[in-house]
């Protein structure tokens, strides 16, 4: 692993943490306030299970399972796509200088260098990880 990767995957834990705060959530109605802070709409088939709640949203117009940590309020996908999976599906479609990969409003979003040389945000399914939008910066 090399230097850019390491800082890639330290960037890729920080940034993935959207709601992390002191405060837990203890109710189906902490998570569903917290989930429309960030964006999501029609919350719904909100269930805890342990340490995690789950939830299906709408995001960018999709309907989008999500994975809410009762402790941190980290906000991640359901499925089973990691950051480093984001990170290898935007590498193996020609995407270079990849950084900051995030998870919020219901995709993945990284920050790229195109194919043809342009900086690029781009979108990603998180179900299973192809590029659904890109948009030059």
């Amino acid at each position: 692993m090399n230097k850019r990767n390491a800082a890639l995957i330290v960037v890729l834990a920080v940034s993935c943490s959207s709601l992390a705060s002191a405060a837990t959530f203890k109710t189906d109605a902490d998570v569903r306030a917290a989930l429309a802070s960030q964006g999501y709409s029609q919350i719904s088939d909100v269930k805890r299970d342990g340490d995690t709640w789950t939830a299906t949203v709408k995001a960018a117009g999709n309907n989008v399972n999500v994975r809410v940590d009762s402790t941190t309020g980290e906000v991640v996908p359901a499925s089973q796509l990691s950051p480093m999976d984001i990170l290898q599906s935007l590498q193996a479609a020609g995407y270079t200088d990849i950084s900051t990969v995030s998870f919020y409003g219901g995709v993945w979003k990284a920050y790229a260098t195109s194919s043809t040389g342009k900086s690029v945000l781009v979108k990603v399914d998180p179900a299973d990880g192809h590029v659904i939008d890109e948009k030059e910066q």
